[in-house]
């Protein structure tokens, strides 16, 4: 895809947050989780954090893109299968998470809620 011109690649399905990473002009997020998924989850029992995220994509004017992460807790079984967004400390978790893992340099923020960006 990378090769083909694709600027994103936002996968999903893993039930868990992976890397994000570059690939020649691509970014690509291997996956943000489940996002609103209906299942009891199973994050406590294989030891798991259980975050998923919301992906954005800003363009602006100048058509400049930013692409958000907006972190989620979604563990069914504790939400009553109603994700919220993530607390301060489960925010800091995410973030450090994410920093073992990424190849890619990303900004963290916050407007109502939390979130990471990159600029593509």
């Amino acid at each position: 895809m990378s090769n083909a011109g694709t600027d994103i690649v936002i996968g999903h399905g893993t039930h868990m947050i992976q890397d994000i990473q570059k690939i020649d002009q691509t970014t690509v997020a291997y996956s943000i989780g489940n996002g609103v998924f209906n299942s009891n989850g199973e994050y406590n029992k294989r030891f798991v954090p259980a975050y998923s995220m919301i992906a954005q994509l800003i363009i602006s004017k100048n058509n400049e893109l930013k692409l958000r992460f907006y972190p989620i807790y979604g563990n069914n079984l504790d939400t009553f299968w109603k994700p919220r967004f993530v607390t301060n400390e489960e925010f800091e978790h995410c973030r450090l998470m994410l920093k073992a893992r990424n190849t890619i340099s990303m900004e963290t923020g916050k407007d109502e809620h939390y979130y990471f960006e990159h600029k593509l």
